[in-house]
């Protein structure tokens, strides 16, 4: 016998009732129907409301100016972008959470850099740095100078102190940073509770890219903030590109990089598995060797040495970021790097658009072939939005991305993984009856989700789609 919704419909026993849903890797929008326009700088998945009853969100901070309100960041709720308050006024480019006393009683706030001045719904001048905390925006110990070419490009938060201090938590700003509160400072900076300093001498032009990288954990070598950008001295030292703070000073590492030699991604990251070697420091940008090496524009630094990966790849503008993701979660397909940035390619005729990973032993592109539009790919971000649900978590790229993707309208976000199975409506990774249930009240609700077969009108017909969407299974 079937089980009898109020609704009149009877569900049968279906095909797959029961079973855990498969999954081969593809792409897809995590917010669709809903877009973003213009740009996405930065993603991070921060809880806004603290204590309070809402689960993390995730959070976008770019140049949306098509979006009402609050252009610089908006977070999705499940169904909608949404603002972060007032939202910002302008361009947010890093995004970083921070808890500037450790174990005390302050909660993590998130802070966001960029070119704003303000939040949208104007007041309290907060330029280039805002912090969000219980609920509304706030300037940051004085800020960076309202004018001239001042912004921030990067952040990171170092729970553990910067190398070389006992002060306690700082987070680290970098950019185009002259002076940060009263103190004067060369791009760099670091904020331990309500106090600004430099660090040694800074660097000589802006920072796009932060990250600490501790390439033996208990071994002899120090934990070192490493820093990247447009730079060429570090404290007056010779530094194209890249420099390393160990507690005492700024230095290039090793031999350093060539060609153009500006660094706009840095990431600690294992890349071979427990067994293996360890972290390595990925760096990408626009550059040709690295220590000597031949290394276009990625390479990885392991605390002694470059290394290339393969000829690496070319880019029309840098290599902005990396992760390291499993694209099938249990299945066959191993963890493997992944790269975003500006027009990638190999070289020889083959486009990787805005995407590419490493196989181990060569650069591919990930289907389906991008020939055309806009590849402009700032972010990677490993999303796990059900949480404790079944579904495995997804890689999730941001910047501009070409609506060429089958099925796109996305202008700014698109995810690659185990795409959402929409009947297992629960996201417990099976599909059973409970999914009926799930969907009933989501019905009843007048949950987006519910509008199955998406004719704006949820009707007898979306539990007709629903069923037959059931028994087709997941992909």
């Amino acid at each position: 016998m079937g089980r009898k919704l109020s609704t009149g419909l009877v569900i049968l026993a279906l095909p797959g009732a029961g079973l855990a849903q498969s999954c081969t890797p593809g792409w897809f929008n995590p917010t669709a129907p809903n877009v973003l326009s213009d740009v996405i700088f930065d993603l991070i998945e921060y809880d806004l409301d603290g204590p309070g009853p809402q689960p993390p969100r995730l959070v976008a901070g770019g140049a949306f100016p098509l979006q009402p309100a609050g252009p610089g960041i908006k977070y999705w709720n499940g169904s909608i972008w949404q603002n972060v308050g007032a939202g910002l006024d302008g361009a947010v480019y890093a995004l970083v959470s921070h808890d500037d006393d450790g174990p005390g009683p302050n909660p993590a706030a998130l802070y966001a850099g960029g070119s704003f001045v303000t939040s949208s719904g104007g007041g309290v001048p907060m330029p280039r740095l805002s912090r969000w905390q219980d609920g509304q925006w706030s300037l940051v110990q004085g800020g960076l100078p309202n004018g001239g070419p001042a912004n921030v490009q990067a952040l990171i938060s170092l729970p553990d102190d910067l190398p070389g201090s006992s002060a306690g938590p700082a987070l680290v700003v970098g950019g185009f940073i002259t002076m940060v509160g009263t103190v004067p400072v060369s791009h760099i900076a670091a904020l331990h509770g309500s106090t600004w300093s430099g660090i040694g001498g800074g660097l000589n032009q802006q920072v796009n890219a932060l990250a600490e990288y501790d390439p033996d954990g208990p071994g002899p070598l120090p934990r070192c903030l490493y820093a990247g950008g447009r730079f060429s001295m570090a404290a007056g030292t010779p530094a194209a590109g890249i420099a390393r703070w160990d507690g005492a000073a700024w230095s290039p590492l090793g031999a350093g990089l060539t060609g153009s030699a500006y660094v706009t991604g840095l990431r600690s990251l294992d890349l071979d598995g427990p067994a293996g070697a360890g972290d390595v420091l990925m760096v990408g940008g626009q550059f040709q060797n690295a220590g000597g090496i031949a290394a276009r524009n990625v390479a990885a630094w392991n605390g002694q040495a470059w290394s290339a990966l393969g000829n690496g790849v070319n880019v029309d503008g840098g290599v902005n970021d990396f992760a390291m993701f499993d694209a099938d979660g249990a299945g066959p397909i191993p963890s493997q790097l992944y790269i975003t940035g500006y027009y990638l390619n190999n070289g020889a005729g083959q486009f990787y658009g805005f995407r590419a990973r490493w196989t181990g032993a060569a650069w591919e592109g990930i289907s389906p072939p991008v020939t055309s539009g806009v590849n402009q790919g700032e972010t990677l971000e490993v999303v796990d939005a059900d949480g404790p649900g079944g579904r495995p978590a997804a890689l999730y790229f941001g910047g501009r991305i070409p609506d060429t993707l089958p099925g796109f309208t996305v202008k700014t976000l698109a995810a690659y993984g185990c795409p959402p199975c929409y009947p297992d409506c629960n996201n417990d990774g099976l599909r059973n009856l409970a999914d009926f249930g799930c969907f009933q009240t989501k019905f009843a609700l007048g949950d987006p989700y519910a509008d199955c077969n998406s004719d704006g009108i949820r009707n007898l017909a979306d539990f007709g789609c629903f069923t037959t969407k059931f028994a087709l299974g997941c992909p």
